[in-house]
């Protein structure tokens, strides 16, 4: 049987070849729609990593704020150890009523104490003796630093002379080398200050009574020591300090009544006002949340007393 022939892929197309090629389309709507989602995606993305990085910057200043809130805490923390120490010290004081002649035993160990002092001086000589002038000079230099140090204020203010802390420092650190005593821990004088006749030799009757009269505040020291500390952002000058210390003693009855300040009896309701002509508002800041520690230790003991007494 015969098959009619297929028209070959040659030549020119027919009108009906023709109608049948479709057009050309426009993109389609699933198309334009990914790529808005693209570009939607790629602008949330970018939004997202600049609030991370905002987010990071304030964990940062968050967190370096919290690392100093802890720091000034933990201060707070140690001073209010060291007022409850001293309070249970104070609370402790002596015990009248023992009989006199427990108060007139030595105490247990007393005869091995002093062995170990004499031993301990012994030490102290044949330390100098092993290592020369190498470890006087050191022992001279350390002296000389403490003493300048403990008298820096009286030395400021021209109290004391140049040439009168010159000769402290030397007949100090002299003291030292004399009365140096070394254990396999320690080295340190067992005379460690100049006796008052030696100091009146030095700075005459009139200094020598203004130097009394600042050992007396001395107890104060750790005190102002510590406002100063809290103060982290300025500490107080050796002038803010001076100054604060004899307003801290005036306000003490100890120092009032001739004998030593003391951190226990100081009335802060005194302190307080005269402090603000002498430290800036930081340091008066400072100055307050030390003062609150002795309220705070009050209520502490009040809050035992009332809990034994329900019991």
């Amino acid at each position: 049987m015969l098959r009619p022939v297929q028209p070959s892929g040659h030549g020119l197309a027919t009108k009906a070849t023709m109608h049948a090629t479709p057009p050309p389309r426009s993109p389609s709507a699933l198309l334009v729609l990914l790529s808005i989602l693209a570009v939607a995606a790629i602008g949330f993305g970018l939004y997202e990593y600049l609030a991370a990085r905002r987010a990071n910057a304030l964990v940062v200043v968050l967190t370096n704020s919290h690392e100093s809130e802890l720091t000034q805490i933990q201060q707070l923390g140690q001073k209010l150890k060291g007022a409850e120490q001293r309070a249970a010290a104070q609370l402790a004081g002596p015990l009248p009523d023992r009989p006199d002649a427990e108060r007139r035993r030595p105490a247990a160990g007393g005869s091995n104490a002093a062995e170990a002092k004499a031993k301990a001086l012994e030490d102290g000589k044949a330390f100098l003796a092993t290592y020369g002038q190498q470890a006087h000079d050191m022992l001279i230099s350390v002296g000389k630093a403490q003493v300048a140090r403990n008298f820096a204020a009286l030395i400021e203010s021209g109290t004391i002379t140049a040439a009168q802390a010159d000769e402290i420092e030397t007949q100090t650190a002299e003291q030292w080398v004399d009365t140096l005593a070394v254990t396999p821990n320690s080295v340190h004088p067992t005379d460690p200050t100049l006796s008052d006749e030696k100091l009146k030799s030095i700075l005459g009757d009139q200094t020598f009574q203004q130097v009394q009269n600042y050992q007396r505040m001395q107890p104060l020291q750790a005190l102002v020591n510590d406002v100063s500390s809290l103060s982290f952002a300025a500490p107080l000058t050796p002038g803010q300090s001076t100054q604060l210390m004899t307003v801290m003693a005036n306000a003490s009855g100890n120092y009032v009544n001739g004998g030593k300040a003391n951190a226990q009896t100081v009335d802060w309701n005194q302190v307080l006002p005269q402090a603000q002509g002498i430290l800036s508002d930081a340091q008066l800041s400072a100055l307050k949340a030390e003062a609150q520690l002795p309220q705070l230790m009050a209520l502490v003991k009040q809050y035992y007393l009332n809990s034994a007494a329900t019991k």
